[in-house]
């Protein structure tokens, strides 16, 4: 997927704050749903998109706060594969 990935920017181990659940169990399917979901949609407007969603993750990051709003868009991508 090169530099970035539509799983990379969900930060999908929030998932198990709090919880004795493996990496494997929870947060691997997500993952590998997103990789499909961005298989089967792939367009120039996805990677545009998945672009800016990479610049905002940074800037959150870099102002100490966690994108709720994204993370929950994308995790809702993954069911839907």
């Amino acid at each position: 997927m090169g530099i970035n990935g539509v799983p990379l920017i969900a930060d999908m181990e929030k998932l198990l704050i709090g919880t004795d659940v493996s990496i494997n169990e929870k947060v691997l399917p997500i993952r590998l749903n997103l990789d499909v979901y961005y298989v089967k949609h792939a367009s120039l407007w996805w990677d545009i998109k998945l672009i800016m969603w990479t610049v905002i993750a940074i800037l959150y990051t870099a102002l100490g706060k966690y994108p709720q709003w994204m993370h929950n868009k994308l995790v809702g991508y993954s069911k839907t594969v």
